[in-house]
């Protein structure tokens, strides 16, 4: 996709239906081949994974969501460091049986539900503690507040929101996120944001940010909760 870059900066629009006759969701759906590749490519770059447990106060949560959680891999690391909580991942349907399988390796299949469905039409209710990890920079505004709408009518006023996302520093400092923003612009159309960019979203959403913290390799943690 980076030989069409060009095309992707003119334009504003993913170069990745150029190159492979189809958006980016649809063509790992056909290939899981490609697929694999592409968990491997994020799995390298979720050192920040062990640092989640640490960073957010879990102890008084029973119930995570993890919303678009793809193989199970954060939502496995939080479980395993609170043992009293259960999970439910929500995936897309040619995901699913990949993430219930790894999740049972790591002998949590007891403790999580894996779900297949469309995030943008609604996630599972009664979890106190809701996951974005790097999926909001998939998509551009308008799709982002579809999925935080979602979000919204199924927290509960106690509930929490916890977005992982590379924070575009406000000041133009060295940041991985700025290459991100490259990358997701030619592969999906999406892009990463400032902090202020990510309140105007969750302010249209009804939810209100409550806290921002770093994690490793340029990444933050957004703590967001339900406006009544």
């Amino acid at each position: 996709t980076m030989a069409q870059l060009r095309y992707s900066v003119r334009t504003g629009e993913p170069s990745f239906p150029r190159v492979f006759d189809k958006p980016w969701l649809d063509y790992y759906a056909e290939h899981p081949e490609a697929a694999r590749v592409f968990d491997s490519a994020m799995a390298a770059g979720s050192a920040f994974f062990a640092e989640l447990p640490g960073a957010y106060n879990f102890t008084r949560a029973r119930t995570i969501v993890d919303v678009g959680g793809g193989n199970g891999a954060l939502l496995a690391a939080v479980l395993g460091s609170h043992p009293h909580l259960t999970g439910v991942v929500l995936e897309v349907p040619h995901v699913v049986a990949t993430t219930r399988d790894r999740l049972h390796q790591q002998g949590l299949a007891d403790r999580c539900e894996v779900i297949g469905g469309d995030f943008f039409a609604s996630v599972p209710p009664g979890g106190d503690v809701y996951l974005l990890s790097r999926i909001l920079h998939d998509w551009e505004d308008e799709r982002c507040l579809a999925l935080l709408r979602s979000c919204h009518r199924s927290m509960t006023p106690g509930s929490e929101l916890l977005i992982i996302e590379r924070v575009v520093p406000a000041g133009g400092e060295p940041s991985l996120a700025l290459e991100w923003d490259i990358h997701m612009l030619a592969n999906t159309g999406g892009r990463e944001r400032t902090a202020a960019e990510y309140h105007a979203l969750l302010d249209r959403a009804v939810v209100e940010p409550r806290g921002l913290r770093p994690l490793p390799l340029d990444v933050n943690l957004l703590i967001a909760g339900r406006r009544e």
